[in-house]
């Protein structure tokens, strides 16, 4: 079934669609302020004009307006349903539209990439959704594809785009976005991996498992982490870590503090 939502920027919000999981309002602009002026009208009682009144507008505040106008639309761009065994699945493509800006580059890209690498065929069947969240900044969606023929493994694949722009952007510049360098992300980033590995080695009965666990601190780059905002704006990441049980390899959702 098709899903829309506009969503006007001046206030930043998140939606989520079914069978999904889990981006930061921050606003920046160097343009130079706007001088306003107004001059007030003659009193109803004399023909008298006051002084002029001059009022600043800030350049925030006039691009504020201006973003505030714009709509940003999340659509299924394709929607297939399919049948296995008597179940039904879906196959999703999603597409994002934002009023002024054009996005066609972005959402081409988006679409070649999970038709490529996830499309079903005689040995591969997915079940995939997506979620996403709209800041002052991006647009960020989050791609889920469920392997139906290989255990229920979920792929999970993030896509942010520069809603000034249009264009795709990378982890590392979202990352930019909120305030840090590359490395002070990647601080946080062992802090919360070595909190989930320890929680992780709990599960493990040898020291081979242990050690492979401990392997996450070695997964510490944009090869494995995909960085995008969140709820409510927070700095989020899906990382591609080592786990217990299942595949020993799983997608995993964490928030930067």
């Amino acid at each position: 079934m098709k899903k829309a939502i506009i969503i006007t920027l001046g206030i930043a919000a998140a939606m989520t669609m079914a069978s999904c999981r889990s981006i930061q309002k921050t606003e920046e602009t160097s343009q130079a302020d706007i001088l306003v002026t107004t001059r007030t009208a003659a009193t109803e009682i004399a023909e008298e004009t006051e002084a002029p009144v001059t009022t600043t507008t800030s350049a925030a505040e006039a691009y504020n307006y201006e973003k505030a106008s714009r709509k940003i639309d999340v659509t299924d761009a394709f929607d297939g349903s399919f049948n296995i065994a008597g179940e039904t699945y879906s196959f999703k493509i999603p597409k994002v539209t934002i009023s002024g800006v054009n996005t066609d580059d972005a959402n081409k890209t988006i679409r070649n990439y999970i038709e490529k690498e996830f499309r079903k065929d005689e040995e591969n069947a997915f079940d995939s959704d997506y979620k996403f969240f709209v800041g002052n900044k991006t647009v960020s969606i989050v791609v889920s594809n469920m392997e139906l023929f290989g255990g229920d493994f979920v792929h999970e694949k993030v896509f942010n785009i520069d809603i000034n722009t249009g264009n795709l952007i990378s982890g590392s510049e979202i990352v930019k976005m909120s305030g840090m360098t590359d490395d002070e992300f990647f601080n946080k980033v062992k802090t919360i991996y070595t909190k989930y590995d320890n929680k992780e080695i709990k599960n493990c009965a040898t020291k081979s498992e242990k050690k492979y666990i401990k392997g996450n601190l070695k997964k510490i780059s944009y090869k494995y982490i995909q960085p995008f905002f969140g709820d409510n704006g927070k700095l989020s990441f899906i990382g591609e870590v080592n786990c217990t049980g299942g595949a020993g390899v799983s997608y995993e959702s964490f928030t930067v503090a």
